[in-house]
């Protein structure tokens, strides 16, 4: 199916005819000069980290270790960043989770949220408590990426407000900081169109106390002390 998308990709870019236009970029960005504390993973000194997202073909650990496999040998290089995606209630540190990291790959754990109200209210401690130890217990610098796309319109029901967004990540870092976690760097990802609505930006104020004003998927400090 990968290589399918690719060359159907290839074929349409070889078509006859004028091309689309490009989307119109964002009237309304996020700036900031840096620099960033990137937290335990940190950017390279010159260029830049490489990594993706690949449907399995088979929602199976074999099929997601197949599939970042079949990626880096089309690519002829290894990814430096390999993307998961789990729900709020699924858990850290699978099968294929510990392949990636045997590899030297870091992983970038999107970690969907629940509603925001009910974290906050206390309701999921204990299964944010079990995933911050899980991510502990990796032992390896990991990007976390906490409900990226927060301000998607269908997100609005189980986010209520960019403020209630900011009051569940502080709370979320604040178990994960009392569990001792020092290898996570989290990363706050809106969609490029938030800032063209005016609805990401209201977000940043959950990350610019630890690491200034950010854009898209930008990784923040490790401790969650700062964001209090």
């Amino acid at each position: 199916m990968r290589r399918a998308l690719l060359a159907a990709v290839l074929a349409l870019a070889a078509c006859d005819g004028q091309p689309s236009p490009a989307p119109p970029l964002p009237t309304v960005a996020a700036t900031h000069a840096g620099p960033y504390d990137a937290g335990p993973v940190t950017p390279p000194a010159r260029g830049a980290l490489l990594g993706a997202w690949v449907k399995p073909d088979s929602y199976s650990q074999p099929g997601r270790l197949e599939a970042i496999e079949g990626l880096q040998r089309d690519l002829g290089r290894r990814l430096d960043i390999v993307n998961t995606y789990r729900r709020f209630d699924e858990d850290f540190g699978t099968e294929s989770d510990r392949e990636f990291i045997r590899q030297g790959l870091t992983i970038m754990l999107s970690w969907a949220s629940g509603d925001t109200r009910s974290i906050t209210s206390g309701r999921h401690d204990d299964l944010v408590r079990a995933q911050a130890r899980r991510v502990r217990e990796a032992r390896v610098p990991v990007l976390l990426r906490f409900r990226w796309e927060m301000d998607r319109p269908n997100l609005r029901a189980a986010m209520w407000s960019p403020e209630d967004f900011v009051a569940a990540w502080r709370y979320v870092r604040r178990i994960f900081d009392e569990e001792r976690v020092r290898n996570a760097s989290w990363v706050w990802c809106p969609t490029a169109e938030g800032f063209t609505r005016g609805e990401a930006p209201p977000s940043t104020r959950a990350t610019t106390r630890s690491t200034g004003p950010a854009s898209t998927c930008t990784p923040g400090a490790s401790s969650a002390r700062s964001a209090t």
